[in-house]
């Protein structure tokens, strides 16, 4: 009885923080919080209470296999469902409460601000049902406030970019974010199947001019299977799909009058015509993606993930009967393929990653107002953003201690963003080279764990330009490319470390832990940037 009291009362307390502004007060949209809110409180009670697989281990080596760099060497691969049935060995549930702070003053462009800081809460869960039966799930809570964003008053920037909202002025912006996560696999007498659901509700406001009020609800769903192979490898393959909305409103306060609102269009370029009052505005897109896998059963051998996503979006002013103003249309194609070879001593691992992606963006073209609707009568592509990611890494692992594990993983990636507006012409082009080499260490002692990682990154800037043919001629404007060219451009060296001590003295297969993080990093146009982060957090 003691037990479940204790687990259940560590999981809800966190959970109960998630304020009522995280959505509109309408009764729709409040009852779709609290059955969102209560759903994930049942789905993640049922997760701890359920009984961990301990086999021969002690909880202080499970928690050493974890944070094992092998746990996660094929990122891609475990993005199946189906194929999550072989991700962990034994199972785990960890809670953990966390402070970060972070000073990014002239280190990002402006468009994601200069910093931030906040609170946040995660509860994550990999256990076995059964021995065909695998569950696992996520809860997170983050509060957060970002400092100084500027030219940009919408949520999501990384989604629907380069069609935000924005304004001269700007400021800091808080933050409530939600999220769960859960999925299930199974596995029969000659495949596996899977399934997981991953929900999101994000706010973001501000409480002094301008003042926005951003509200995001993103929903994926997504099932795998995988058939059996001869031998050691399995086949795979996966279907997912994502509904994504976003409602961005701005309002003005002051006495002393408004701000113009800005509609980008990409590169410094505004959609002029609807630019001034037409503050509310929202999103509305969606997405499917399907992917290829083979993966060792035994963990040791030849993997392969090859995945392609298409997400398209539009843009539509609500004050002008819903204006369809700008679509988006990206379709992204990635790939991963890995070997790796361990025994109880140690291990060896290669792999090698790519990506592409390609955004296409239209402005539509509308006639004179009738009746205060407008007529689409054309439309025009105009902003065209291709990027491509490479890396390469190395690992090794040293298993020979049973108390003791060490890692290296030495890697390169190459990273290339070629953003152009067509008419008038503007153009962007950044190549950057990183090197890096990372080491991991992890020492089990009577009662505790002590954990490091070190990890070392050099960013050279290989090649970059920008070209402003023509357009606006507005200073402000020309200061924000600039200033966000330079960013892009600039060299960049890294270090960052990671310290976690974990106790288990007095529990029963349960550790408490503490866990620091630290990052810096130096640009070569003399600016810093410090990432700091404290978390404190209970394995089950």
């Amino acid at each position: 009885m003691y037990k479940r009291f204790f687990h259940k009362k560590c999981l809800i307390c966190f959970l109960i923080p998630v304020r009522r502004t995280l959505f509109p007060q309408t009764s729709a949209q409040h009852l779709i919080y609290r059955v969102t809110q209560t759903f994930s409180i049942v789905l993640f009670s049922s997760f701890v209470f359920l009984k961990t697989t301990v086999a021969q281990e002690t909880v202080l080596q499970r928690v050493a296999d974890y944070l094992s760099p092998f746990t996660n060497f094929t990122p891609q691969v475990f993005q199946n469902p189906a194929l999550q049935y072989y991700q962990h060995q034994n199972g785990r549930t960890e809670l953990a409460l966390s402070a970060h702070y972070k000073d990014d003053k002239k280190t990002r462009i402006m468009q994601e601000g200069e910093g931030e800081q906040g609170f946040q809460f995660n509860a994550e869960s990999w256990n076995k049902l059964n021995a065909l039966s695998r569950i696992w799930g996520q809860a997170f809570y983050k509060n957060s406030q970002t400092f100084n964003i500027r030219w940009n008053e919408t949520s999501d920037f990384q989604v629907v970019y380069p069609y935000v909202m924005a304004d001269t002025l700007g400021g800091d912006l808080k933050s409530e974010i939600y999220s769960f996560k859960g999925g299930y696999a199974r596995e029969q007498r000659t495949f596996l199947w899977g399934a997981e659901l991953n929900y999101r509700a994000n706010m973001e406001y501000r409480k002094k001019d301008p003042r926005p009020r951003n509200i995001v609800s993103d929903l994926n769903g997504q099932i795998g299977i995988a058939l059996k192979l001869k031998e050691n490898y399995t086949l795979g393959t996966s279907l997912k799909a994502r509904k994504y909305k976003q409602t961005n409103n701005v309002k003005f306060f002051s006495e002393l009058g408004v701000y113009k609102v800005y509609h980008m269009s990409g590169l410094g370029m505004d959609y002029v015509r609807f630019s001034g009052t037409n503050n509310n505005t929202y999103y509305k897109g969606k997405a499917y993606s399907g992917s290829l896998e083979v993966y060792p059963r035994l963990k040791h051998g030849f993997s392969l993930a090859i995945t392609y996503n298409h997400f398209n979006f539009e843009k539509i002013l609500s004050d002008l009967n819903n204006l369809p103003l700008n679509e988006m249309t990206e379709n992204r194609i990635s790939g991963e393929i890995s070997w790796r070879h361990t025994t109880r001593a140690q291990g060896w691992g290669i792999r090698l990653t790519a990506e592409t992606a390609k955004r296409k963006g239209t402005e539509n073209l509308f006639g004179d107002a009738t009746s205060g609707a407008y007529k689409q009568i054309g439309f025009a592509q105009q902003y065209i953003c291709q990027q491509l990611f490479s890396q390469l890494l190395f690992l090794y692992e040293n298993k020979r201690s049973a108390r003791f594990h060490w890692s290296i993983s030495p890697y390169a990636d190459y990273h290339q963003i070629e953003s152009k507006y067509l008419s008038p012409l503007r153009r962007l082009h950044s190549e950057m080279l990183n090197v890096g080499i990372g080491l991991n260490a992890s020492h089990v002692l009577k009662n505790c764990l002590v954990h490091f990682t070190l990890k070392g990154i050099r960013a050279q800037s290989l090649h970059s330009e920008l070209v402003l043919k023509e357009g606006s001629t507005e200073k402000k404007i020309t200061e924000m490319l600039s200033g966000n060219y330079d960013v892009l451009s600039a060299h960049q060296t890294s270090v960052q470390g990671e310290a976690r001590f974990d106790y288990s003295g007095g529990l029963t297969n349960k550790t408490l832990f503490v866990k620091a993080q630290g990052r810096y990093n130096r640009y070569s146009n003399h600016s810093e940037s410090i990432h700091l982060s404290l978390a404190l957090g209970l394995v089950l």
